[in-house]
Formats: structure tokens, C-alpha cells, sequence
């Protein structure tokens, strides 16, 4: 461990036990069983802020290789041919987690607002997340969207995927905010 190490850890056990407490219905009683041999408890949690912090190491590597000028910088979205996101996982990153997030929200709002003071189903959101997580790491694991050297016949695919791959991580982003949990911070 380094300088913050203790501090980033005990940020990233404080995501996990929020986002594990709220991945409860609000009508279901919370059990909490601490043994140190039981790690199953946050493990799903583990993983959503783990796959964020793959996305924040990977813009951050392609910043890096652009101030190094190693790679050209991503161009504004009016230049983007977003019909090269063409594979089943790209479609289900934007139909199933993009599209329908403003589903969830509505949901959400409506359980805030209602006259009959239903709870805010803030697990609906955690399943959200972990749902998203399980299909952005299916994603990451089968497309290298960052090669080490670029080619140029590639450029366009690259900041394709760039971009999805960039809302997905602000759509993360929102619904940690939501949940009031503080989205990691890669060392």
C-alpha cells in the first residue's frame, strides 16, 4: 500500500456496502452477516465499481496516448459514423441500458412523487448497474477497443466504440449519483 491506499480502500468497502444495502427491496428486511470467510455478500457489488474503474483506466490510457501523440484525439460527435456499432453487445449496451434508463428513472420518480408514499425502489437501480456491469465486461472481454498502435482504417470503429463506451461510463456515473454513492477513483 501506498500513499491514500487505506483511504481508497475504505471508499471503495463504503460503495459496496451502500450499493449492498440498497440492492434490497424496501419492503425486505436487510440481513447482515459478517464472517471473514464470506466475501459473496459484496462481490456483485465489487464488480459494478470495478468494471466503472475499467472504464476510467481506459480514457485514461487514451489520454495518455494522445498527449504523447501516439494516437489523435477523439473528434466531436458530428464526425462519428455511429453505424459502425453493429456487434449484439453494442446494440445491447444501447438498447437494453441506454434506451431504457429514462424507464427507470420514470419508475423511480413516480415512487418518489406518489400519494400513497411508496418508497423509491433504489434496488431497481443497483440491478440496473449490476445488469450494465455484466454486459460492459462481456463487452470489454471481447472487443480491444484501445490497440496499442492505431491504424488508420480503424480510427473510425475506435471512436465509435469510444463514445459508447463514454456514455455508458457517464450513465454509471448517474446512477451511482442517484444512489448516493461515490463512483471510484482509479489510483
Amino acid at each position: 500500500g501506498g500513499k491514500g491506499w487505506d483511504e481508497f480502500l475504505q471508499s471503495q468497502a463504503e460503495a459496496c456496502m451502500i450499493l449492498q444495502l440498497l440492492s434490497v427491496s424496501p419492503n425486505t428486511p436487510v440481513k447482515v452477516e459478517v464472517q471473514e470467510s464470506d466475501n459473496q455478500n459484496t462481490r456483485a457489488m465489487a464488480f459494478i465499481l470495478y468494471n466503472y474503474a475499467r472504464l476510467c483506466v481506459l480514457f485514461d490510457s487514451f489520454q495518455s496516448k494522445v498527449a504523447s501523440g501516439d494516437m489523435p484525439s477523439l473528434p466531436d460527435t458530428s464526425e462519428i459514423n455511429f453505424s459502425l456499432l453493429s456487434t449484439d453487445d453494442e446494440w445491447s449496451l444501447i438498447w437494453v441500458f441506454v434506451l431504457d434508463w429514462p424507464g427507470v428513472v420514470e419508475t423511480f420518480a413516480q415512487d418518489m412523487l406518489s400519494a400513497d408514499n411508496r418508497l423509491p425502489k433504489f434496488s431497481a437501480v443497483v440491478r440496473f448497474l449490476l445488469s450494465l456491469s455484466h454486459c460492459l465486461s462481456a463487452y470489454y472481454s471481447r472487443y480491444h477497443v484501445l490497440p496499442q498502435t492505431p491504424q488508420n482504417h480503424l480510427l473510425p470503429q475506435m471512436y465509435a466504440r469510444l463514445y459508447l463506451l463514454k456514455i455508458i461510463q457517464r450513465l454509471m456515473e448517474i446512477c451511482f449519483h442517484t444512489l448516493g454513492v461515490s463512483p471510484p477513483r482509479v489510483m
